[in-house]
Order: structure tokens, then C-alpha cells, then sequence
């Protein structure tokens, strides 16, 4: 015990003074950036970077709608000072760095987060809230029409919230150490199970059966498909409110992986979503030589015509029935 006393008297004591963290600057002046906090919260902060919050102010489709300057009214959402009492502010400093640690773990100068401590010292104020970290309404005030939609699907039955799909859960430590005594520190933390912050439709958690789709041949062997997608998640189908969205029906050649991409069909945009619980078909015509080239699959894609430098996100596989002729 005298040992590890001394090790983190050492520690702290060569420290600078951890208030900067939790400090709101007046405007004009510097303020937390998510690089501080990820001297202590190494991977959290490269999940972060990875995700669609770190790149909310700095899109090019943002920033081509929002105006240069922004205007005040998108940054609450692109560049928050905190989303916790459902009135976001936008930033005065470190815009550029979106949806950041602080806009959802900062209130009133404490770092609230779903896990308490289990460190030998936390170097700045530290609250749990685990109901309010697992609940949608902390993803309300930014996705408001997205989460009108899920609380109307909860209402007919239970659902899976925001983060159990849009989240993985992962089991570390909260704070990972980063020298020799903050890696001493550390070792005396318990693991716990979390959510991972890399939030990126391209790497979501996947909600078993959210999509299911139903093929037959019209009429058998022909070449023609009907598919019917049936949207099982608690959310239209796209949702979302701004940007461009399409959602599209692409034959695959299994083996290779090469998409058949004119023998594609539009599901439904963003003005013709589907609702959650409802069904839509449609016919899909193949040639013989599709047919012939081997097992074909359909994949459910997600395009966005409005951010062009986006690839399409593929939401859910489908093997399409094989047929004896065509």
C-alpha cells in the first residue's frame, strides 16, 4: 500500500490541474477538446474519430446547407455544448470537432457518463446516470423526428432502444493508462460493459430480423421476382430529417460479389419511407445470364445522393431462390 501511495502522490503531483476538462469557457477563449479527454479515454476517443458525431461540422454536405459561417440553428446539433437538458447550445470553441465528450457527458461542470468510477483517484467530478445513458431521450433533442418515430413503435410493443442497435456493446476499463503510473492506476479498475462511441450505420450493432424479405418467381422460373421487404425496425425506413435518402434493391453474384447494379430498383426515398411494421413489393427482372452466372442474393442498400463522397451502406442480405430456368 506505502508503495502505491507514493506512486500516485508521484503521479498527481508532477499532474496540471484537471478543471480545464470541466470548464466552460467564456466565449473567445479555449474550452475541452476531445483530444484532452482522450489522454485518459484512449479508445473511446478513436471510436469517436471514427464516427459520424466526430465529422458532424466538417462534412462537406454540412457545410454546403449550413452557410459559412454555419448558422446558429444547425450548430446546436453539428457543434453542441451539451444535449443533456434537451435545449442544445452550440459551442463558442473547438467547433470544428462536432458532436463531442463534452456534449453529452458534460453538466454542470461534472462528468456524467453510464459507469461511476472504480479508479483510485478521478482527477475531475464524476456522476453516474446509467438510466440516462441507456435511454433514446439522449438522442432526442438532436434526432427528435427519429425518436417520435420510435417512441409511436414502442407504444404497439417493445423495441430495442437507439443505442442497442446503433452502439456495440464492449467490456473494459473506463480510463486506459497511458504511462507507467496511469497504467498502475488503471490496473486497479474494473472492467465493466459498455457502448462503444464509433456510432456509423456502416458498423452498427445488427437488430435480428429489423428487415425481412420475401422472394417469389413470377411466374416460376421466368426470370421475374417479387420481392416484398417488410420494415421490422422502430423507425421508418429511411428516417432521419435532413439529407438526401434512397433505399435500393441490388442483385449480387454471390461468389464474386459483383453487384448487378442495372438490374437494381428504388425500395422508397425519404418522402416515401416506410413506416415501421409496414410491407412494400416490388419485381425484379433477371436475364439469363445473371441467372446462370451462380447463387444470386439481393442486398437491401442505403444511398445517399446528397453526400456524394458516401458509399451505399448495405442494411441486410437476402439469398435470392435459385431457378431451374429462365
Amino acid at each position: 500500500f506505502g508503495v502505491l501511495f507514493l506512486c500516485t502522490t508521484a503521479l498527481f503531483g508532477g499532474c496540471t490541474s484537471f478543471d480545464h476538462l470541466t470548464h466552460i469557457p467564456t466565449a473567445g477563449e479555449a474550452g475541452p477538446t476531445a483530444q484532452a479527454c482522450g489522454s485518459c479515454h484512449g479508445q473511446q476517443h478513436l471510436e469517436w474519430q471514427r464516427s459520424v458525431h466526430a465529422q458532424a461540422a466538417i462534412g462537406r454536405t454540412f457545410l454546403e446547407a449550413a452557410g459559412d459561417p454555419p448558422g446558429e440553428e444547425c450548430l446546436r446539433c453539428h457543434s453542441p455544448l451539451g444535449v443533456r437538458n434537451g435545449q442544445p447550445l452550440s459551442r463558442t470553441f473547438a467547433r470544428e470537432e462536432g458532436v463531442t465528450c463534452i456534449s453529452c457527458h458534460l453538466v454542470d461542470g461534472v462528468m456524467h457518463g453510464p459507469h461511476g468510477s472504480t479508479a483510485l483517484v478521478s482527477p475531475h467530478p464524476i456522476r453516474e446516470d446509467r438510466a440516462a445513458y441507456a435511454s433514446p431521450a439522449l438522442c432526442a433533442p438532436c434526432h427528435d423526428e427519429t425518436h417520435a418515430q420510435w417512441r409511436q413503435a414502442t407504444a404497439r410493443q417493445g423495441a430495442p432502444t437507439c443505442q442497442e442497435c446503433h452502439q456495440a456493446s464492449v467490456r473494459r476499463t473506463v480510463t486506459q493508462g497511458t504511462g507507467l503510473f496511469s497504467n498502475l492506476l488503471v490496473a486497479f479498475e474494473k472492467k465493466a460493459t459498455t457502448r462503444s462511441h464509433d456510432i456509423n450505420l456502416e458498423r452498427m450493432a445488427r437488430f435480428p430480423g429489423g428487415i425481412t424479405l420475401t422472394v417469389s418467381t413470377k411466374p416460376p422460373g421466368a426470370g421475374l421476382f417479387e420481392v416484398t421487404v417488410r420494415n421490422n425496425l422502430p423507425h421508418d425506413l429511411p428516417t432521419g430529417t435532413y439529407g438526401d435518402k434512397e433505399l435500393r434493391l441490388v442483385p449480387v453474384v454471390a461468389a464474386e460479389s459483383r453487384r448487378l447494379a442495372e438490374r437494381s430498383m428504388v425500395l422508397g426515398k425519404a418522402s416515401q419511407a416506410l413506416a415501421s411494421g409496414a410491407s412494400r413489393k416490388v419485381l425484379i427482372t433477371l436475364k439469363a445470364n445473371d441467372v446462370l452466372a451462380g447463387p444470386l442474393r439481393l442486398d437491401l442498400e442505403r444511398h445517399s445522393p446528397s453526400h456524394a463522397e458516401r458509399n451505399p451502406i448495405v442494411l441486410a442480405s437476402f439469398p435470392l431462390p435459385s431457378t431451374d430456368k429462365v
